[in-house]
């Protein structure tokens, strides 16, 4: 039986090699290696002409349940900070 895959590995796979990336989006933005990238606080989600995910920032304290009170389809996965 293989083992499971968790969403982080196939996001860091759905990533671009060198995505955009900032630890603070005031001082712009690198482009570096995906293992590189990661390790920042902002990075770019999907790739260059090619939509894999919707991001949404919500800033309310049950944000990561929005979709539950409004009634709508389960996301893929939600993410807190």
């Amino acid at each position: 039986m293989a083992a499971p895959v968790h969403q982080l590995e196939i996001f860091y796979d759905d990533l671009a090699y060198k995505p955009y990336c900032a630890e603070y989006l005031d001082r712009g933005l690198d482009i570096l290696p995906k293992r590189e990238a990661i390790k920042r606080r902002y990075i770019q989600g999907n790739q260059p002409c090619m939509v894999n995910y919707l991001f949404f920032d919500l800033d309310h304290a049950d944000s990561v349940l929005a979709w539950h009170t409004e009634n709508l389809p389960i996301p893929y996965w939600t993410a807190r900070n």
